[in-house]
């Protein structure tokens, strides 16, 4: 039995995607298209009132404006993951975040 799952979300608009509810482990996120856009990836703890965006290693949020590819960790079971288009100019930003 596979417990994989995925949701992929074509940003063509400023706002958010689709969400997934991750277990606590590795998952993974990518981006590809051809866009002139910035993305944003946000978590939830509390079943999506409010998200937070993601950053590494300081308080500025992760912004993807180019195709890429990331694995990455969650701690706690049940946090709700998305992409979040937050500029717009052209094109579409691609983003599937798989577990």
């Amino acid at each position: 039995m596979s417990r994989n799952k995925s949701v992929t979300t074509d940003h063509t608009a400023t706002g958010p995607g689709e969400s997934l509810s991750l277990a606590a482990d590795r998952y993974n996120v990518s981006c590809n298209g051809t866009f002139v856009a910035s993305v944003a990836l946000e978590r939830s703890l509390d079943s999506g009132t409010t998200w937070i965006p993601l950053g590494f290693l300081s308080t500025t949020p992760i912004a993807i404006n180019q195709p890429v590819a990331m694995v990455l960790q969650e701690a706690e079971s049940g946090a709700l993951y998305r992409s979040n288009c937050t500029s717009y100019t052209s094109g579409t930003a691609t983003v599937r975040i798989s577990q």
